[in-house]
């Protein structure tokens, strides 16, 4: 079972995305992984500009903003071996003026824009 700690302005930011749409993407990713009969924990968080140029250059030693940062709890050879029924993957972060930039740039719209934010977020934990 998956339980998603999900900051509220990610759904404020695209309306026309609800909480199953992005539980659904993670599900997805989770099967495909080969991860199952377990409760597993995420954490999508929203952050300004500043703070993940911050995180950026604290843990990429990149000194710009970027849309999504990943910080997986597990290796890929740990999670593959895990023996817990309970497993907490790790956090997304997220800033949504530049993926709302992004969407414009790009014209995706700010929906597939925030999801395929999403998606790659929690391959990283997956370390896929």
């Amino acid at each position: 079972m998956l339980h998603l700690n999900l900051d509220d302005t990610v759904l404020e930011a695209a309306q026309d995305i609800d909480k199953n749409a992005i539980n659904k993407i993670i599900e997805i990713a989770l099967e495909q992984d080969n991860i199952k009969n377990k409760d597993i924990y995420v954490s999508i968080e929203c952050v300004s500009k500043s703070k993940i140029r911050q995180l950026n250059k604290e843990y990429r030693n990149v000194d710009k903003e970027t849309d999504v940062l990943s910080f997986p709890i597990f290796t890929k050879e740990e999670l593959i071996n895990i023996k817990f029924d309970q497993i907490e993957l790790g956090d997304i972060v997220i800033c949504l003026d530049v993926v709302r930039r992004q969407s414009i740039e790009y014209d995706t719209g700010m929906k597939r824009e925030l999801l395929y934010m999403i998606t790659h977020g929690i391959c990283h934990l997956l370390r896929i």
